[in-house]
């Protein structure tokens, strides 16, 4: 990655923490701001493996530290928690699809290896998602542990939105001689600014513009209804 990529400070594991439990403590409904924390988290890093996973992985660990008890309050909270992190997810698999078309449409600047590694980065978000559920499940409370391992079961059996997308977005840049789909106005801003980075940090840059567009909404209410899947 470039040195040049326009980035703001990344959060350490311990603020991502700390964040995590935060957005379940907050005043804002958990799904947003997990959402939130996570879209903003990723938008200040590649999207690469081990860069999603960090992220994903702390914040879910900071959910879990904020859950009080063995009670339907904590199995909401943490539903919701799980909810929003695979929103994140999703929003990241459509902007790393982003920034493959738009490599694909700057091939003098890219190399197919280039290429090969942001599609490899995009098949495996789905998998980081399940590891991180996994990696809490392992270090977490006997309460946050029972409860994380139930939800991360429901979502094998029902599957998650970050595996659809993950899915759709492999099928279309499979897709012979598929037309390029450039981003939004705002989001080629960020692409600009990324210049010769790795096709992950344009992700990323993406992947801001997306979260710059869904802005804070600290007015909601933690008790109000989650949304509702797609």
């Amino acid at each position: 990655m470039t040195e040049e990529v326009e980035k703001g400070p990344q959060t350490d594991a311990s603020d991502l923490r700390r964040q995590g439990r935060e957005a379940v403590e907050g005043p804002q409904a958990t799904r947003e701001a997990v959402r939130d924390v996570v879209m903003r988290a990723l938008s200040n890093r590649s999207l690469e493996e081990g860069q999603v996973r960090d992220v994903v992985r702390s914040v879910l660990e900071g959910a879990a530290e904020a859950v009080p008890g063995d009670g339907a309050e904590s199995v909401e909270a943490l539903r919701q928690t799980v909810d929003g992190i695979d929103d994140a997810l999703e929003r990241a698999a459509m902007a790393t699809k982003l920034a493959i078309e738009e490599a694909r449409s700057q091939a003098a600047a890219f190399s197919e290896q280039d290429l090969r590694r942001a599609v490899d980065d995009l098949a495996t978000l789905d998998r980081l998602y399940f590891e991180a559920l996994a990696s809490v499940v392992k270090s977490g409370t006997k309460v946050s542990a029972r409860i994380i391992g139930d939800l991360a079961e429901h979502l094998r059996r029902t599957g998650t939105r970050t595996g659809a997308a993950v899915r759709e977005a492999l099928a279309a840049l499979e897709r012979p001689n598929a037309p390029h789909v450039p981003p939004r106005p705002g989001d080629l801003a960020h692409t600009a600014r990324a210049g010769a980075a790795t096709i992950a940090a344009i992700g990323s840059g993406i992947l801001a513009g997306l979260a710059d567009a869904l802005g804070p909404r600290h007015d909601k209410d933690r008790t109000e209804p989650p949304e509702e899947d797609a």
